[in-house]
Protein backbone atom coordinates (compact mmCIF):
# COMPACT_ATOMS: atom_id res chain seq x y z
CA UNK A 1 0.00 0.00 0.00
CA UNK A 2 1.42 3.47 -1.13
CA UNK A 3 -0.52 5.47 1.98
CA UNK A 4 -0.58 4.28 5.59
CA UNK A 5 -3.44 5.67 6.78
CA UNK A 6 -2.75 5.41 10.29
CA UNK A 7 -4.76 5.87 13.64
CA UNK A 8 -5.76 9.00 15.13
CA UNK A 9 -3.19 10.84 17.86
CA UNK A 10 -4.58 11.84 21.03
CA UNK A 11 -4.51 15.50 22.19
CA UNK A 12 -1.14 16.10 24.13
CA UNK A 13 0.26 18.89 26.10
CA UNK A 14 4.02 19.46 25.72
CA UNK A 15 6.37 21.90 26.66
CA UNK A 16 8.18 24.53 24.32
CA UNK A 17 8.41 24.05 20.59
CA UNK A 18 9.37 25.89 17.43
CA UNK A 19 6.67 28.88 16.70
CA UNK A 20 3.33 27.28 15.22
CA UNK A 21 2.54 28.77 11.98
CA UNK A 22 -1.03 30.07 11.36
CA UNK A 23 -2.69 28.13 8.69
CA UNK A 24 -3.62 29.60 5.53
CA UNK A 25 -5.63 27.15 2.85
CA UNK A 26 -3.40 27.07 -0.06
CA UNK A 27 -6.01 25.83 -2.77
CA UNK A 28 -9.77 25.45 -3.65
CA UNK A 29 -10.28 20.88 -4.42
CA UNK A 30 -7.28 19.92 -6.93
CA UNK A 31 -7.94 17.94 -9.99
CA UNK A 32 -5.54 15.12 -11.03
CA UNK A 33 -5.06 14.39 -14.88
CA UNK A 34 -3.35 11.88 -17.12
CA UNK A 35 -2.09 12.35 -20.85
CA UNK A 36 -3.72 9.77 -23.15
CA UNK A 37 -2.60 10.26 -26.93
CA UNK A 38 -5.40 10.02 -29.55
CA UNK A 39 -4.02 6.95 -31.05
CA UNK A 40 -4.11 5.28 -27.81
CA UNK A 41 -7.87 6.09 -26.72
CA UNK A 42 -10.10 3.14 -26.63
CA UNK A 43 -12.20 1.79 -23.83
CA UNK A 44 -9.29 -0.07 -22.33
CA UNK A 45 -7.23 3.25 -22.04
CA UNK A 46 -9.83 5.17 -20.28
CA UNK A 47 -11.03 2.35 -18.16
CA UNK A 48 -7.37 2.12 -16.68
CA UNK A 49 -7.44 6.05 -16.10
CA UNK A 50 -11.01 6.23 -14.71
CA UNK A 51 -9.95 3.39 -11.93
CA UNK A 52 -7.12 4.97 -11.22
CA UNK A 53 -8.59 8.01 -9.90
CA UNK A 54 -7.70 10.26 -12.83
CA UNK A 55 -10.43 13.08 -13.30
CA UNK A 56 -9.73 13.83 -16.42
CA UNK A 57 -7.86 13.13 -19.79
CA UNK A 58 -5.15 15.54 -21.33
CA UNK A 59 -5.01 14.82 -24.84
CA UNK A 60 -4.17 16.89 -28.07
CA UNK A 61 -7.01 18.50 -29.86
CA UNK A 62 -5.65 18.41 -34.09
CA UNK A 63 -6.69 21.44 -36.40
CA UNK A 64 -5.57 19.17 -39.42
CA UNK A 65 -7.67 16.06 -38.21
CA UNK A 66 -11.23 18.15 -37.93
CA UNK A 67 -10.58 20.59 -40.72
CA UNK A 68 -9.61 18.37 -43.82
CA UNK A 69 -11.80 20.74 -46.10
CA UNK A 70 -11.78 24.31 -46.10
CA UNK A 71 -14.71 25.94 -43.31
CA UNK A 72 -15.72 22.15 -43.10
CA UNK A 73 -15.25 20.65 -39.08
CA UNK A 74 -15.58 17.30 -38.26
CA UNK A 75 -16.01 17.44 -34.32
CA UNK A 76 -16.65 13.30 -34.21
CA UNK A 77 -13.43 12.21 -32.46
CA UNK A 78 -13.88 14.18 -30.12
CA UNK A 79 -17.71 14.05 -29.57
CA UNK A 80 -16.49 10.53 -28.81
CA UNK A 81 -13.64 11.67 -26.11
CA UNK A 82 -15.95 13.89 -24.56
CA UNK A 83 -18.81 11.54 -24.39
CA UNK A 84 -16.78 8.53 -23.22
CA UNK A 85 -15.10 10.19 -20.20
CA UNK A 86 -18.39 11.85 -19.18
CA UNK A 87 -19.99 8.51 -18.86
CA UNK A 88 -17.05 7.76 -16.66
CA UNK A 89 -17.46 10.81 -14.65
CA UNK A 90 -14.44 12.44 -16.00
CA UNK A 91 -13.88 15.35 -18.58
CA UNK A 92 -11.54 16.17 -21.18
CA UNK A 93 -8.37 18.68 -21.23
CA UNK A 94 -7.84 19.41 -24.80
CA UNK A 95 -4.36 20.89 -25.74
CA UNK A 96 -4.78 22.82 -29.23
CA UNK A 97 -1.78 22.25 -30.97
CA UNK A 98 -1.06 21.58 -35.13
CA UNK A 99 -0.96 23.68 -37.95
CA UNK A 100 -2.66 22.70 -40.75
CA UNK A 101 -1.79 22.11 -44.26
CA UNK A 102 -4.78 23.58 -45.95
CA UNK A 103 -3.01 27.52 -44.77
CA UNK A 104 0.18 28.69 -45.27
CA UNK A 105 1.75 24.95 -45.32
CA UNK A 106 0.97 24.46 -41.66
CA UNK A 107 3.01 25.36 -38.38
CA UNK A 108 2.10 27.48 -35.87
CA UNK A 109 -0.31 30.00 -37.39
CA UNK A 110 1.09 33.32 -36.73
CA UNK A 111 -0.44 35.49 -38.72
CA UNK A 112 -1.90 35.96 -42.38
CA UNK A 113 -4.64 33.65 -43.52
CA UNK A 114 -3.42 30.66 -41.74
CA UNK A 115 -4.56 32.70 -38.13
CA UNK A 116 -7.74 34.11 -39.57
CA UNK A 117 -8.53 30.33 -40.34
CA UNK A 118 -7.52 28.80 -37.05
CA UNK A 119 -9.36 31.60 -35.01
CA UNK A 120 -12.26 30.46 -37.04
CA UNK A 121 -12.35 27.22 -36.36
CA UNK A 122 -11.09 27.31 -32.86
CA UNK A 123 -14.05 29.66 -32.45
CA UNK A 124 -16.31 26.77 -33.64
CA UNK A 125 -14.87 24.11 -31.85
CA UNK A 126 -15.44 26.50 -28.42
CA UNK A 127 -19.12 26.67 -30.08
CA UNK A 128 -19.69 23.03 -30.22
CA UNK A 129 -18.41 21.73 -27.23
CA UNK A 130 -19.61 24.50 -24.91
CA UNK A 131 -21.41 23.32 -21.70
CA UNK A 132 -19.68 19.98 -21.61
CA UNK A 133 -16.52 20.28 -19.49
CA UNK A 134 -14.16 21.26 -21.13
CA UNK A 135 -11.03 23.02 -20.45
CA UNK A 136 -9.06 24.26 -23.55
CA UNK A 137 -5.36 24.70 -23.38
CA UNK A 138 -3.55 27.13 -26.59
CA UNK A 139 -0.83 24.66 -27.82
CA UNK A 140 1.89 22.65 -25.89
CA UNK A 141 6.24 23.74 -24.75
CA UNK A 142 6.03 26.86 -28.16
CA UNK A 143 9.20 27.88 -26.23
CA UNK A 144 11.15 24.15 -27.82
CA UNK A 145 11.42 24.21 -31.52
CA UNK A 146 9.93 21.10 -32.58
CA UNK A 147 6.76 22.15 -31.01
CA UNK A 148 6.94 25.86 -32.48
CA UNK A 149 7.79 24.56 -35.87
CA UNK A 150 10.78 26.82 -36.22
CA UNK A 151 12.44 29.55 -33.56
CA UNK A 152 10.50 30.16 -30.55
CA UNK A 153 9.18 33.49 -30.30
CA UNK A 154 7.85 34.94 -26.75
CA UNK A 155 6.14 37.94 -28.29
CA UNK A 156 4.66 36.55 -30.76
CA UNK A 157 3.19 33.66 -29.15
CA UNK A 158 1.87 35.75 -26.49
CA UNK A 159 0.12 38.17 -29.05
CA UNK A 160 -1.33 34.72 -30.68
CA UNK A 161 -2.64 33.10 -27.88
CA UNK A 162 -4.07 36.04 -26.53
CA UNK A 163 -6.33 36.11 -30.18
CA UNK A 164 -6.74 32.38 -29.42
CA UNK A 165 -8.21 32.64 -26.08
CA UNK A 166 -10.43 35.71 -27.17
CA UNK A 167 -12.03 33.66 -29.83
CA UNK A 168 -12.70 31.02 -27.56
CA UNK A 169 -14.02 33.59 -24.98
CA UNK A 170 -16.22 35.44 -27.23
CA UNK A 171 -18.30 32.17 -27.98
CA UNK A 172 -18.40 31.05 -24.30
CA UNK A 173 -17.64 33.31 -22.13
CA UNK A 174 -17.27 31.06 -18.89
CA UNK A 175 -14.62 28.60 -20.70
CA UNK A 176 -11.75 27.58 -18.88
CA UNK A 177 -8.75 28.42 -21.01
CA UNK A 178 -5.23 27.77 -20.01
CA UNK A 179 -1.97 29.55 -21.41
CA UNK A 180 1.13 28.71 -21.96
CA UNK A 181 1.99 24.39 -21.43
CA UNK A 182 6.09 26.22 -21.27
CA UNK A 183 9.11 23.27 -20.80
CA UNK A 184 11.47 24.47 -18.55
CA UNK A 185 14.02 26.22 -21.04
CA UNK A 186 13.39 29.70 -21.40
CA UNK A 187 10.18 29.94 -19.43
CA UNK A 188 10.40 32.58 -17.97
CA UNK A 189 11.11 34.90 -20.91
CA UNK A 190 7.89 33.56 -22.20
CA UNK A 191 5.85 33.70 -19.02
CA UNK A 192 6.17 37.70 -18.63
CA UNK A 193 4.28 38.12 -22.17
CA UNK A 194 1.77 35.84 -21.17
CA UNK A 195 0.86 36.71 -17.98
CA UNK A 196 0.49 40.76 -19.55
CA UNK A 197 -2.30 39.16 -21.71
CA UNK A 198 -4.65 39.02 -18.55
CA UNK A 199 -7.07 36.46 -20.72
CA UNK A 200 -6.26 33.10 -19.31
CA UNK A 201 -7.91 31.50 -16.26
CA UNK A 202 -4.44 29.84 -15.43
CA UNK A 203 -1.39 29.25 -16.95
CA UNK A 204 0.81 25.79 -17.71
CA UNK A 205 4.10 24.89 -17.03
CA UNK A 206 5.85 21.21 -17.03
CA UNK A 207 8.81 21.09 -14.15
CA UNK A 208 10.38 17.95 -15.79
CA UNK A 209 13.74 17.17 -13.76
CA UNK A 210 15.87 14.45 -12.90
CA UNK A 211 15.39 15.31 -9.11
CA UNK A 212 12.84 14.17 -6.63
CA UNK A 213 9.31 15.84 -7.08
CA UNK A 214 9.09 17.54 -3.89
CA UNK A 215 12.33 20.11 -5.32
CA UNK A 216 9.60 21.94 -7.38
CA UNK A 217 8.22 23.41 -4.06
CA UNK A 218 11.32 24.92 -3.26
CA UNK A 219 11.03 26.90 -6.90
CA UNK A 220 7.51 27.71 -6.42
CA UNK A 221 8.04 30.60 -4.26
CA UNK A 222 9.98 32.31 -6.97
CA UNK A 223 7.84 31.82 -9.23
CA UNK A 224 4.70 33.56 -7.26
CA UNK A 225 7.08 36.20 -6.44
CA UNK A 226 8.27 36.84 -9.97
CA UNK A 227 4.93 36.95 -11.15
CA UNK A 228 1.93 37.62 -8.99
CA UNK A 229 -1.62 36.93 -9.20
CA UNK A 230 -0.64 34.38 -11.97
CA UNK A 231 -2.57 30.78 -10.87
CA UNK A 232 -0.55 27.81 -12.26
CA UNK A 233 -1.01 24.55 -13.10
CA UNK A 234 1.33 21.79 -13.43
CA UNK A 235 0.25 20.96 -17.29
CA UNK A 236 2.29 17.86 -18.13
CA UNK A 237 5.25 16.10 -15.96
CA UNK A 238 6.84 12.77 -15.41
CA UNK A 239 9.55 10.23 -15.27
CA UNK A 240 10.71 7.70 -17.89
CA UNK A 241 11.29 4.24 -16.57
CA UNK A 242 13.75 3.49 -19.58
CA UNK A 243 15.78 4.68 -22.00
CA UNK A 244 18.64 7.68 -21.26
CA UNK A 245 18.18 9.81 -18.05
CA UNK A 246 15.41 7.70 -16.88
CA UNK A 247 14.64 6.10 -13.40
CA UNK A 248 13.51 2.20 -12.74
CA UNK A 249 9.95 1.21 -12.04
CA UNK A 250 10.01 1.04 -8.42
CA UNK A 251 11.68 4.72 -8.29
CA UNK A 252 9.52 6.15 -11.17
CA UNK A 253 6.52 4.40 -8.89
CA UNK A 254 7.84 6.38 -5.62
CA UNK A 255 7.57 9.93 -7.87
CA UNK A 256 4.68 8.98 -9.61
CA UNK A 257 2.84 9.42 -6.06
CA UNK A 258 5.31 12.05 -4.72
CA UNK A 259 4.62 13.93 -8.11
CA UNK A 260 0.32 13.97 -7.06
CA UNK A 261 1.46 15.04 -3.38
CA UNK A 262 2.87 18.19 -4.81
CA UNK A 263 0.28 18.75 -7.03
CA UNK A 264 -1.91 18.66 -4.21
CA UNK A 265 -0.40 20.94 -1.72
CA UNK A 266 1.24 23.15 -4.34
CA UNK A 267 -1.83 24.76 -4.83
CA UNK A 268 -2.19 23.80 -8.22
CA UNK A 269 -5.75 23.35 -9.81
CA UNK A 270 -4.69 20.86 -12.21
CA UNK A 271 -1.70 18.04 -12.17
CA UNK A 272 -1.03 15.84 -15.20
CA UNK A 273 1.13 12.94 -15.56
CA UNK A 274 2.60 11.84 -18.59
CA UNK A 275 1.67 9.71 -19.75
CA UNK A 276 -0.96 6.95 -19.20
CA UNK A 277 0.62 4.34 -21.23
CA UNK A 278 4.32 3.50 -23.00
CA UNK A 279 4.38 4.49 -26.54
CA UNK A 280 6.14 1.07 -27.80
CA UNK A 281 7.94 -1.63 -26.46
CA UNK A 282 11.33 -0.18 -27.01
CA UNK A 283 12.93 -0.08 -23.41
CA UNK A 284 16.02 2.06 -25.09
CA UNK A 285 13.82 5.19 -26.03
CA UNK A 286 13.39 7.20 -23.22
CA UNK A 287 10.07 9.02 -25.14
CA UNK A 288 8.57 5.15 -25.23
CA UNK A 289 8.17 4.11 -21.51
CA UNK A 290 6.62 7.66 -19.47
CA UNK A 291 3.80 5.40 -18.66
CA UNK A 292 2.32 3.52 -15.77
CA UNK A 293 1.02 1.12 -17.72
CA UNK A 294 3.18 -0.53 -20.83
CA UNK A 295 2.23 -0.69 -24.13
CA UNK A 296 0.05 -3.38 -23.99
CA UNK A 297 -1.79 -2.37 -20.55
CA UNK A 298 0.20 -4.44 -18.04
CA UNK A 299 0.14 -1.99 -15.33
CA UNK A 300 4.08 -0.86 -13.73
CA UNK A 301 4.20 -0.22 -10.22
CA UNK A 302 3.70 3.32 -10.75
CA UNK A 303 -0.33 3.18 -11.25
CA UNK A 304 -1.01 0.93 -7.77
CA UNK A 305 0.86 3.66 -6.29
CA UNK A 306 -0.56 6.48 -7.66
CA UNK A 307 -4.09 4.77 -7.80
CA UNK A 308 -3.89 4.67 -3.93
CA UNK A 309 -2.60 8.01 -3.35
CA UNK A 310 -5.49 9.31 -5.49
CA UNK A 311 -8.06 7.40 -3.50
CA UNK A 312 -6.50 8.66 -0.55
CA UNK A 313 -6.75 11.94 -0.88
CA UNK A 314 -10.38 11.76 -2.20
CA UNK A 315 -11.56 14.55 -0.45
CA UNK A 316 -9.50 16.03 1.14
CA UNK A 317 -7.73 19.96 0.46
CA UNK A 318 -4.32 21.35 1.68
CA UNK A 319 -5.65 23.51 4.63
CA UNK A 320 -1.87 24.56 5.00
CA UNK A 321 2.12 23.66 5.48
CA UNK A 322 3.56 22.79 8.50
CA UNK A 323 6.73 24.82 9.09
CA UNK A 324 10.23 23.67 10.26
CA UNK A 325 10.71 20.51 8.98
CA UNK A 326 13.60 20.71 7.73
CA UNK A 327 15.30 20.32 4.19
CA UNK A 328 14.46 17.17 2.09
CA UNK A 329 11.14 16.48 4.13
CA UNK A 330 7.13 17.82 3.79
CA UNK A 331 4.20 18.14 5.90
CA UNK A 332 1.13 19.30 5.44
CA UNK A 333 -2.43 19.64 7.15
CA UNK A 334 -5.23 18.49 5.25
CA UNK A 335 -8.90 18.83 5.89
CA UNK A 336 -12.16 16.99 4.40
CA UNK A 337 -15.61 18.57 4.45
CA UNK A 338 -16.60 16.88 7.64
CA UNK A 339 -13.87 19.13 9.26
CA UNK A 340 -11.87 16.74 10.02
CA UNK A 341 -7.76 17.08 9.43
CA UNK A 342 -5.04 15.03 8.44
CA UNK A 343 -1.21 15.06 8.25
CA UNK A 344 0.21 14.10 4.50
CA UNK A 345 4.15 13.78 5.35
CA UNK A 346 6.76 12.19 2.99
CA UNK A 347 10.93 12.63 2.72
CA UNK A 348 12.34 13.00 -0.70
CA UNK A 349 15.06 10.48 0.63
CA UNK A 350 15.71 8.58 3.62
CA UNK A 351 12.60 8.46 6.15
CA UNK A 352 12.64 11.47 8.61
CA UNK A 353 10.94 10.75 11.97
CA UNK A 354 8.78 14.34 12.42
CA UNK A 355 7.06 15.72 15.74
CA UNK A 356 4.62 18.07 14.58
CA UNK A 357 2.73 20.97 16.82
CA UNK A 358 -1.12 21.24 16.31
CA UNK A 359 -2.32 24.28 17.69
CA UNK A 360 -6.59 24.55 17.61
CA UNK A 361 -9.23 26.09 20.21
CA UNK A 362 -8.79 22.56 22.16
CA UNK A 363 -5.66 23.36 23.32
CA UNK A 364 -1.82 21.90 21.57
CA UNK A 365 -1.37 18.71 20.40
CA UNK A 366 1.58 16.71 19.29
CA UNK A 367 1.65 13.94 16.17
CA UNK A 368 4.32 11.82 15.50
CA UNK A 369 4.80 10.36 11.79
CA UNK A 370 7.24 8.60 9.85
CA UNK A 371 8.30 10.73 6.82
CA UNK A 372 9.24 8.04 4.05
CA UNK A 373 9.98 8.15 0.44
CA UNK A 374 5.85 6.98 0.40
CA UNK A 375 3.82 9.82 1.51
CA UNK A 376 2.06 9.07 4.45
CA UNK A 377 -2.01 10.72 5.68
CA UNK A 378 -2.39 10.31 8.73
CA UNK A 379 -5.93 11.69 11.03
CA UNK A 380 -5.05 13.71 13.80
CA UNK A 381 -7.54 14.71 16.68
CA UNK A 382 -7.14 18.01 17.49
CA UNK A 383 -10.08 20.09 16.47
CA UNK A 384 -10.12 23.25 14.15
CA UNK A 385 -6.38 23.19 13.77
CA UNK A 386 -5.43 26.77 13.42
CA UNK A 387 -1.27 26.07 13.61
CA UNK A 388 1.16 23.70 12.42
CA UNK A 389 5.31 23.26 13.27
CA UNK A 390 7.45 20.65 14.01
CA UNK A 391 9.20 20.76 17.44
CA UNK A 392 12.30 18.73 18.64
CA UNK A 393 13.06 17.60 15.24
Amino acid sequence: MLIKCLGPVARLSFGAATAATALVSTQARAEFGVQLPTKQFDDRSLDLASDAGFSFIRQGFYWNTTEVKPGVYDWSFYDTVVDKLRSRGMHAYFTVYGGNNLYDGGGLPTGGASQKAFLRWLAAAAEHFKGRGVVWEIWNEPNVPRFWGGRPDAVKFAEFSARACKSIRDVDSGAEVIGGALATRNQATFLRPLAATGCFSRIAIHPYRGSAPGTFLGDLPKLRKAYPGVDFVLGEWGYPSGGPRSVTRDVQSVYAAQMMAVGLVSGSKATVWYSLMDRDANAQDRESNFGLVDHAYRPKAGYAEISDFLHSVKGWSVAGTCSGVGPGAHAYLLRNGNAKFAVLAWSDGPPRPLRLSLASPKGAAAVSINATVKPVIKPVEAGAVTACAAWGN
